[in-house]
């Protein structure tokens, strides 16, 4: 199990996702129109949620994991293939 820390992005026009429920919402509804960035020093990039890694927890920082610590999510993707954001 690997944890990765990201911000997230709403892959359509690259605006922060501003709230929780928002992501909620998204990941339910199109999981390819999310986008995670890695703010790790150490590993740069970025990964669609529809190619969450099985058994990789995402930690996400909203909506700005650099200026804006507002709230706290992790994403991960269930051995059925859905994925839940808690």
């Amino acid at each position: 199990m690997t944890y990765i820390n990201v911000g997230v992005y709403a892959s359509a026009d690259m605006e922060r996702v501003r709230t929780k429920t928002a992501l909620k919402k998204m990941i339910k509804e199109d999981p390819a129109s999310v986008t995670f960035d890695r703010t790790s020093a150490f590993e740069r990039g970025f990964i669609n949620a529809s190619e969450i890694p099985q058994g990789d927890t995402l930690v996400v920082v909203g909506p700005d994991p650099y200026t804006a610590r507002n709230w706290y999510a992790n994403v991960v993707k269930t051995p059925t293939g859905t994925i839940k954001v808690s």
